[in-house]
């Protein structure tokens, strides 16, 4: 370059390459993209979607516009907003997924749905706190759940707060001679257990189908009471009339409730003409032999299951049982492990075991049976066609009582399960016995066709 020549000077963020001018500008604008702008129909059902509590709008749309809204949809909307209009699995698998870590849609109808409403209710009441909690949060819930609820366990109830328990009649101002007034104050030194009542919405749930209760507290650590795990006489009560109103109940489980043959009549009163009910399970409670008793005039055309392990059943609580086996009944499954039948009570259901043609299961584990009561069992299972599976573990029957049993066992064609684990019978009565099984399991696949494990 000359030094005639000027030197040409070009702005700021601009550059020339060779004599073409060749120029490459930088945008002022830093935020500046080459996106587009969302089409229309887009934005609108962002904005559905971003506005749905206040305007739930999705049965008027598309099919895809119905999936892109749910997508966006937040987990956290009301229930009362999402529960009427809201019926997409994937939704509710999403509300599931970020409350609890773990779930089993197979025993809520497989819908995540039912899945999410069951789960909820079952806390609502598991941490309700009678005249603490309000009775609206509930009820809100169950009119919104009703035709969602088919099962229902309920793993704790919790009794009034322990200020609660204190006299609400002050001593010192109830005359001496009043014997009205000491009454009063007595009955004000009751500790007072009542839990939820579910006269209030047992009735309104009418598609429960199963369910399962304990009294008692979960996880109470140092703050252990007894009272914590009673079942009372206004708790019985008022669980009787709500079992009664549900009439499309089939499984009732009342287990670890301490429940006593006093209360049992009161609930089996409530439930003996009930229309659907085919499991009863009391399991773990103080039922006697008054109460196996009652129990026994219930077992009819309709009842399917019953267990009443872990209680205090003996002799004659056994002979009503077995009165009820040698009659006209349905029963497919009795459960009776760890209570007191004896080698008398055994007879007792042994021979009716013989005739019977309905049971299939049956459970006499720990019942303090002896080798007379294998001499008795085998003689039923002789004569008996009907009955698949047999638990008779932790019993005293030694090696004269596994003998007993394998004789009868070589006659017998139906049974397909005989747990024989701490009975003492040795080793080698369990492999004769094994050996017989899988002959009758054989025996069952080439006329049933069906696979036996």
């Amino acid at each position: 370059m000359t030094e005639n020549e000027t030197q040409v000077k070009f702005p700021t963020g601009k550059q020339i390459h060779n004599a073409c001018c060749v120029q490459r500008t930088f945008a002022e604008d830093s935020e500046w993209t080459l996106a587009t702008v969302p089409p229309l129909h887009i934005i609108c059902l962002e904005h559905i979607a971003d506005n749905f509590a206040q305007n739930p709008i999705l049965n008027q749309l598309a099919d895809k516009q119905k999936a892109k809204v749910l997508r966006r949809l937040s987990t956290r909307l009301p229930l009362s907003v999402t529960a009427p209009f809201v019926h997409d699995e994937d939704y509710w698998w999403r509300c599931f997924s970020d409350r609890w870590e773990n779930g089993d849609i197979t025993v809520h109808g497989n819908s995540w749905k039912q899945a999410f409403m069951e789960r909820h209710l079952k806390e609502l009441i598991e941490q309700f706190v009678p005249n603490v909690t309000s009775l609206e949060t509930v009820m809100d819930v169950v009119l919104l759940f009703r035709d969602y609820v088919h099962r229902l366990c309920i793993e704790q109830l919790l009794p009034h707060i322990k200020d609660s328990y204190f006299p609400v009649v002050n001593a010192d101002t109830v005359d001496s001679g009043n014997k009205r007034g000491m009454d009063d104050w007595r009955k004000a030194q009751v500790k007072s257990c009542d839990h939820f009542d579910f006269t209030l919405i047992l009735e309104k749930l009418c598609c429960l189908q199963e369910l399962s209760l304990t009294y008692g507290v979960k996880r109470c650590g140092m703050n252990f009471e007894w009272a914590l795990f009673s079942f009372t006489e206004r708790d019985c009560v008022s669980l009787a009339k709500a079992l009664q109103m549900c009439k499309t109940l089939s499984v009732l489980r009342l287990r670890r409730s301490q429940l006593t043959d006093e209360r049992l009549d009161v609930l089996l009163e409530h439930l003996r003409d009930h229309p659907s009910l085919s499991e009863l399970d009391l399991a773990y409670n103080a039922i006697g032999d008054h109460g196996a008793c009652s129990i026994a005039q219930l077992v009819g055309a309709q009842l399917r299951c019953l267990t009443l392990c872990d209680n205090r059943i003996g002799r004659s609580g056994a002979h009503a049982l077995a009165l009820v086996l040698t009659n006209t009944c349905m029963l497919h499954s009795l459960d009776l492990q760890l209570n007191y039948l004896g080698d008398d009570g055994c007879r007792a259901i042994a021979d009716a075991l013989a005739g019977n043609s309905s049971l299939v299961k049956l459970c006499l584990d720990a019942n303090n049976l002896t080798e007379t009561s294998a001499t008795s069992i085998s003689h039923a299972l002789a004569q008996n066609t009907t009955l698949q599976t047999l638990s008779l573990t932790s019993n005293h029957f030694g090696q004269g009582g596994g003998k007993e049993l394998q004789e009868g066992m070589v006659e017998n064609v139906s049974l397909l399960e005989l747990d024989l684990r701490f009975t003492e019978v040795g080793t080698e009565i369990e492999w004769n016995v094994r050996n017989v099984l899988q002959r009758n399991r054989e025996h069952w696949r080439t006329h049933s066709g069906l696979a036996v494990s």
